[in-house]
């Protein structure tokens, strides 16, 4: 699925053409559906591509839809959404407005790989006739925390055209050239969408590509494989791998220069005042607030 997700800096978010004319369809006969899956033809006009099904009105058809959503695609050019341990927990239908409730897993995916999931659970279910919205949630929580209104197909683009990417102003903290400081780089970095999460992972990504002054050095790993990325309550949650901890944390377990970068980096994002970092749900004690501030206190 990473074909459509990992382009430099930027995401062609294009949802399917065809879908612009969304239909609704009753539940209580036998019809063919749309499910959409990614397309991993990098030619394709559409990162979202819909697979045909039968849906049996015998059965219940919110159930089934995810079911196929959340299975491998029929067609070889076709990618899954979600990973392979996502699971529906609970579905609640309330005047038009459908909450589905995923299990946590659904949370590990963020920037792109967020967004298109979205699209093709609100694309799918929605052409249902008592479907106009859906609230997504994982394991009870809210999978876009900064809005509470359900999505509709409105909510992304079905013209055919991309979308265009969210530009964010941010410094971005460096090892300087004597290796003992920290230096700001102002940059602009693009995000997929205008969600938080999104722009903490853009912003991730800037930091693992590297500065583009001359004499700064990056401290980090060139890919962020290895971190998963949280928002909630103006709180980032970055659960990493022994990789990344390696990086965070010297010989003693203490926090390093390149953790109080990270931490500078992100809190610089709007909607993120501070920056937990776990290991197997635990807060990490090298890595808390207070050992990182001691790191560094004047860039």
């Amino acid at each position: 699925m990473k074909k459509w997700i990992c382009l430099p800096l930027c995401v062609l978010l294009l949802l399917a053409l065809f879908c612009a004319g969304q239909s609704k369809t009753s539940a209580t006969t036998e019809h063919t559906i749309r499910v959409y899956f990614l397309s991993s033809n990098m030619t394709s006009d559409s990162a979202l591509i819909p697979e045909s099904r039968i849906l049996d009105p015998k059965q219940d058809s919110v159930q089934q839809l995810i079911q196929w959503l959340l299975a491998d695609p029929k067609d070889a050019d076709h990618d899954p959404l979600f990973p392979s341990s996502v699971t529906l927990i609970s579905k609640k239908l309330s005047d038009s407005v459908l909450t589905l409730n995923f299990s946590s897993e659904y949370s590990e995916l963020t920037g792109a790989d967020l967004t298109v999931a979205n699209a093709a659970v609100v694309l799918t279910v929605t052409q249902l006739e008592d479907i106009d919205g859906v609230i997504l949630l994982s394991a009870g929580e809210r999978v876009l925390p900064n809005t509470t209104l359900p999505l509709t197909t409105d909510d992304f683009d079905l013209s055919g055209k991309s979308a265009d990417p969210v530009g964010i102003n941010v410094p971005l903290y460096f090892l300087s050239e004597n290796g003992v400081d920290v230096v700001a780089e102002p940059r602009e970095v693009q995000a997929s969408d205008s969600s938080i999460s999104s722009a903490a992972q853009a912003v991730l990504d800037a930091l693992c590509t590297g500065p583009q002054t001359k004499g700064l050095h990056s401290f980090f790993p060139t890919t962020s494989e290895g971190v998963t990325l949280k928002i909630k309550s103006k709180t980032c949650f970055l659960t990493i791998n022994d990789v990344w901890r390696n990086v965070l944390l010297d010989a003693d377990a203490h926090a390093t220069l390149s953790a109080w970068a990270i931490t500078a980096t992100l809190t610089g994002v709007d909607g993120i005042d501070q920056v937990i970092y776990l290991e197997d749900s635990t807060e990490i004690p090298g890595l808390s607030n207070k050992e990182i501030a001691a790191v560094y206190n004047t860039p």
